[in-house]
């Protein structure tokens, strides 16, 4: 274990004179532990890494307490289309058309299920990936 607590006192120093936003991480295992650090700190942003250890649930329990999450299908939309364009720059244009299937759940499961459906459908309906593109509105 991690002796030494976080220091929020001077991430909110830090917060305060930064231009560009800052993410707090550490010690943010429990939804009132980043209640808490986002309170100290001023910051909007977080990561958690070693607090969900043994606790696969723990993002979703945060997810739940904050409105930071809200994904809209435009967003997603526009994730999905980068996502696959900077795949294209290493797999052929047909690998990264099959890979598009997972890729666009992974995009879609934080949208509402209507979203959901259309995203996936954008991709599942496309018989190349210059169609999705075109689908998604980047064509």
């Amino acid at each position: 274990p991690y002796e030494q607590a976080c220091q929020w006192d001077q991430v909110s120093q830090i917060q305060s004179n930064s231009p560009i936003p800052v993410i707090i991480n550490g010690d943010l295992n429990t939804p009132a532990l980043l209640d808490n650090a986002l309170h100290k700190t001023g910051c909007v942003h977080a990561m958690v890494s070693r607090g969900s250890m043994g606790r696969p649930n723990l993002i979703d329990d945060l997810n739940k307490r904050t409105k930071c999450c809200e994904i809209s299908l435009h967003h997603s939309r526009q994730w999905l289309m980068q996502h696959l364009k900077g795949l294209r720059k290493f797999e052929t244009e047909s690998v990264v058309h099959l890979k598009a299937r997972g890729i666009a759940h992974y995009y879609a499961k934080h949208l509402s299920q209507s979203d959901a459906n259309r995203l996936i459908h954008a991709v599942y309906a496309s018989g190349a990936l210059k169609e999705i593109f075109i689908i998604l509105g980047d064509g």
